[in-house]
């Protein structure tokens, strides 16, 4: 994907740098029968603050996704509102129905993207167990297969690697560099998630963040004394705390170690 810079006609696209989306699919009328999702906003009707810096949502459809067994054909790859990574269309010949799910980079329309939990053939895109996976394999997409659902390496352009794996753990390396333990009867997919230069791109206005149900957020110091503790420019002769008088630094946490 080609990055481009808008020019400065307004201020709002004077430093603005976006994702060129020439080479995703259209979403046609038929393609938005296909897709399946729910409406999502969140917001209280009253203007009560009940969730501090959120709100303001733009209304999305969010969008399932699901891994189902079997040989699934790709169809095409569109843009996801919710997301910074890029979704797939796929048709799965076992059970019959389209499924959605995140797109693998160097996946391309026609591909065949293989589910399966007995698998002795990997390709890029192809999901099965991690105990399946050889070690030192870039994946992503790491979830439960009782539940269906992904829980690490989810970003656009994540990736982890495969350091060791036994019977029933496998220790993986993940984007932020640490190394945790997981169950080898996970599911993941071979390859890392699309759109790696979403962290490339300068939204160039406030409003973006704002249709992303993100509010402004103040410093505690601008604030006055009956608002925070480090209130009235004095930061409250204190160390750094929250707004309910936690301290914020120093490794404080308030759940214990098991």
């Amino acid at each position: 994907m080609q990055m481009l810079k808008k020019s400065p006609v307004t201020n709002g696209t004077r430093h603005q740098l976006n994702i060129s989306l020439n080479l995703l699919s259209k979403k046609t009328d038929l393609i938005k029968k296909i897709i399946k999702g729910y409406s999502m906003s969140f917001g209280r009707s009253k203007g009560r603050i009940t969730v501090r810096h959120k709100g303001g949502l733009r209304k999305n459809r969010l969008r399932i996704i699901s891994y189902p067994l079997g040989t699934n054909m790709k169809l095409c790859t569109f843009y996801d509102p919710m997301r910074n990574a890029f979704l797939d269309l796929n048709f799965n010949y076992e059970k019959k129905v389209f499924c959605q799910n995140l797109a693998i980079e160097h996946t391309y329309p026609g591909s065949w993207i293989v589910n399966s939990n007995n698998m002795r053939l990997f390709r890029v895109g192809y999901r099965s167990y991690l105990k399946n996976i050889y070690p030192g394999a870039l994946i992503s997409n790491i979830g439960d297969v009782e539940l269906n659902k992904a829980k690490y390496l989810r970003s656009a352009g994540s990736y982890g690697q495969i350091l060791k794996i036994s019977k029933t753990l496998t220790k993986i390396k993940l984007a932020s560099s640490k190394i945790v333990d997981l169950n080898s009867l996970h599911t993941a997919n071979l390859g890392a998630v699309s759109n790696k230069k979403a962290k490339l791109v300068t939204i160039g206005k406030a409003g973006r963040n704002r249709h992303k149900g993100k509010r402004p957020s103040v410093r505690g110091v601008a604030m006055n004394p009956v608002d925070h503790p480090h209130g009235g420019r004095t930061n409250g002769g204190r160390s750094s705390v929250s707004p309910w008088g936690l301290p914020t630094k120093c490794g404080f946490k308030l759940k214990r170690k098991i």
